[in-house]
């Protein structure tokens, strides 16, 4: 979300950003607040949705992650179409994973960022019996 609505990655803004949006959240600010970070924290923990959304719709609830649609497009967008029981439609890419910029947080900002992330990524990699170990073998 950063790197689409914001042209100071040079000045350390999204350090900031992120910095603002971590103590936003812990102090619970309304998810709302979309001049901040706090609200894409706020879409980051949901696993106990996850959780509830199995349990009421059981197999009729198919889960894919941006890796997956990044991974294989069509594959996953296929599988998408047998599961909704419609017809595959489009033989071509829809998404572009290019953004317009390329802000990246400082270590030490990752690294809070990652302590607040690993616990939910642990509960998700739960609740949807994956391995999402890519996800933070790197922080």
């Amino acid at each position: 979300k950063y790197n689409l609505d914001h042209d100071d990655a040079a000045t350390g803004g999204i350090d900031r950003w992120i910095r603002e949006g971590l103590a936003q959240y812990r102090t619970n600010q309304p998810r709302w607040a979309h001049d901040s970070c706090v609200t894409s924290l706020f879409h980051c923990v949901i696993a106990q949705n996850i959780s509830e959304y199995r349990r009421y719709f059981g197999e009729n609830l198919r889960c894919y992650l941006f890796d997956d649609m990044v991974g294989n497009q069509e594959s996953v967008y296929r599988d998408i179409c047998r599961f909704l029981g419609i017809e595959f439609l489009y033989d071509k890419p829809y998404w572009s994973w290019m953004s317009p910029r390329s802000a990246r947080p400082n270590n030490e900002t990752r690294a809070e960022l990652a302590n607040f992330l690993l616990p939910e990524v642990k509960r998700i990699e739960t609740v949807l019996g994956r391995d999402l170990s890519v996800w933070y073998s790197k922080w």
